[in-house]
């Protein structure tokens, strides 16, 4: 049952806030916890996280402004979901930022976490709709204008993002896509197994065909899993349950990324630099691709962001961002935003580094009377016996 949270500053004359000397209530008050409850945490809008609990007159949920304001405070202080809890019931200043005047009244655990986390997640699955994602938004929109942040500059990157999903080898992936496919069908009914993939039931047939193989054995085991999943698709293929699963789709989309068809109509197995950027990497996180920025390798996705910086102020606000597929390129990001997003409406200056170069970004932007500057050109590691290009001088 849904249960709104604070709505108020005032405090309970007779609560421990009171009881604190006075050195304690100075620095409480001088903290970011103070800034904090009034222009984050009052500032959230509870009642659009109604849609996440029954209507049903049950047991209330913890406020919906405790619960958004920990999982702020947890990423701004980067700690685990364990040292979030010791902080919430040992830090005074995290007591003061949520409003909390008696702590042995609050009931909170690493559970509590983890379920509203999963409320999220099944909502957003549901709808696409990311509610946390939109408070977030909304909190970095009201800040700006309660400090009437100057939009004129603004500063765009982009990072890599790990998925949380383990990194498998392309044999380990084409047996995992296969043993999912067999144990979803294991559980249909009227779909029998044929005597061919009933191994991949067995504990033990994983270890039997990725890790008990010597070297030169391992392209010829990778065309054998192959095979066995283009068996497994045209098995598959003509069972209206069976193409309905998560299993089938990942099947399909590995054949589609890991084959190709000759002109006979036969599908044969690409090699390991023939295989698309974009292609599966794991099937518990099918969205994760892998990609390699500089020295460093990640599969997971890439984070644009813009920070519009007030100079005079000297303070800045994220109040952009977009993932997507780490196979997604700055040039790609920095079109997206220039053509489309309102902030361009108020910028002056855009900056950006030489990976967002590109000719169509830098005339929209001057279209729209927007200043596109890109620092460091991009490319790799100058060789010692050659001139660098930033060594040279241009005239015009």
């Amino acid at each position: 049952m849904f249960k709104k949270g604070k709505t108020h500053q005032q405090k309970n004359l007779f609560g421990p806030y009171y009881g604190y000397s006075e050195a304690m209530k100075k620095r409480l008050e001088n903290s970011w916890a103070s800034s904090f409850f009034e222009h984050i945490f009052l500032a959230i809008r509870e009642e659009r996280f109604a849609v996440l609990y029954s209507e049903k007159y049950s047991r209330p949920n913890v406020p919906v402004q405790t619960m958004v304001s920990l999982l702020i405070l947890k990423e701004l202080n980067q700690l685990t979901d364990e040292a979030l809890i010791d902080a919430f019931y040992i830090d005074y200043r995290f007591d003061h930022a949520l409003g909390i005047e008696n702590i042995d009244s609050e009931r909170i655990c690493i559970n509590t976490l983890t379920h509203f986390r999963k409320r999220l997640l099944t909502y957003e699955v549901q709808t696409g709709r990311d509610l946390l994602g939109e408070e977030i938004a909304f909190l970095s929109e009201h800040l700006a204008e309660s400090i009437q942040l100057d939009r004129s500059f603004g500063r765009m990157d982009s990072m890599l993002i790990s998925s949380n999903c383990k990194k498998m080898s392309r044999i380990e992936l084409i047996y995992t896509v296969n043993r999912n496919m067999v144990r979803a069908m294991n559980t249909l009914d009227g779909i029998d197994i044929p005597e061919t993939y009933q191994a991949y039931l067995k504990p033990s047939h994983q270890k039997e065909m990725l890790y008990r193989l010597h070297m030169d054995e391992t392209q010829t085991r990778t065309d054998f899993l192959l095979e066995q999943s283009l068996a497994l698709y045209h098995l598959m293929k003509s069972s209206d349950q069976g193409k309905e699963t998560e299993a089938f789709t990942h099947l399909a989309r590995l054949i589609e990324e890991q084959t190709v068809e000759t002109e006979e109509g036969t599908r044969i197995p690409l090699r390991g630099n023939e295989l698309p950027s974009g292609n599966l990497n794991n099937p518990s996180d099918p969205d994760a691709t892998f990609r390699k920025k500089g020295n460093t390798t990640s599969v997971g996705y890439t984070l644009n962001f813009l920070e519009i910086r007030d100079r005079d102020k000297n303070v800045g606000l994220l109040l952009h961002y977009d993932v997507k597929a780490n196979c997604y390129i700055d040039q790609a990001f920095g079109e997206d935003f220039v053509t489309h997003h309102p902030l361009m409406e108020s910028l002056h200056t855009l900056v950006c580094d030489g990976a967002y170069d590109r000719v169509e970004t830098l005339k929209k932007a001057k279209e729209k009377q927007v200043e596109f500057h890109v620092t460091n050109m991009t490319g790799g590691t100058c060789i010692k016996q050659q001139i660098p290009v930033d060594h040279f001088v241009m005239d015009q």
